[in-house]
């Protein structure tokens, strides 16, 4: 005999903990359904892939997420650890890479979930890296580039780091970058066309 409290279909499983955490309590709109789009891929992976599953902004616009609030909500879910993302996506002149995201309260393989959102202990804790995530411009889960040296300065240059007396008398002027005719690796992002894929 069939249970009448049996779910029919497909279902993704939530702790009750996790939905009334913290970090659950100050995911936006966005950020939530960018963890509801991401669920629904394992799903459709049948569960497995959990670290591989690849999402396009094209998939998240389609489910309903205003273009202009998928990077934030993406940096969120990241920020509060619901999510990780394993590869970043990127775009050049004839190769694309989707992005590859990991639900950290789902297991990977047969490792246990990380659960990393339980480390956030109180509302204001969570509200303050929520805001702080959707204020970013880059995906916090990766470094910074690696050209991350100061930039020596030279000989007649201007130093902003010192008073106006110690500056020299002569400072060589600023020349301005000609972006016309720089390629569009070198005006947006270090490996793309300024897409969406590693602009969040």
């Amino acid at each position: 005999m069939t249970s009448r409290h049996k779910i029919s279909g497909r279902f993704a499983p939530r702790m009750i903990e996790m939905l009334g955490s913290p970090a659950m309590r100050a995911l936006s709109l966005s950020g939530r359904r960018v963890l509801d789009r991401i669920e629904i891929e394992l799903a459709e992976h049948g569960g497995n892939d959990n670290g591989k599953l690849s999402v396009t902004h094209k998939d998240f616009e389609q489910f309903g997420i205003n273009r202009n609030s998928i990077g934030a909500g993406i940096r969120e879910a990241l920020a509060l650890g619901f999510i990780k993302q394993t590869q970043r996506g990127f775009a050049s002149a004839g190769h694309h890479s989707p992005s590859l995201f990991e639900i950290t309260y789902r297991p990977v393989g047969q490792a246990e979930p990380t659960n990393d959102w339980q480390r956030i202990t109180s509302i204001e804790e969570a509200e303050t890296i929520a805001a702080e995530a959707r204020e970013r411009n880059r995906n916090p889960n990766f470094p910074p580039p690696l050209n991350n040296k100061a930039t020596p300065i030279k000989r007649g240059w201007h130093d902003p780091h010192k008073p106006r007396d110690q500056q020299p008398q002569n400072p060589t002027p600023h020349k301005p970058r000609d972006l016309s005719r720089s390629s569009p690796s070198t005006r947006w992002g270090s490996c793309c066309w300024g897409c969406c894929c590693c602009w969040w």
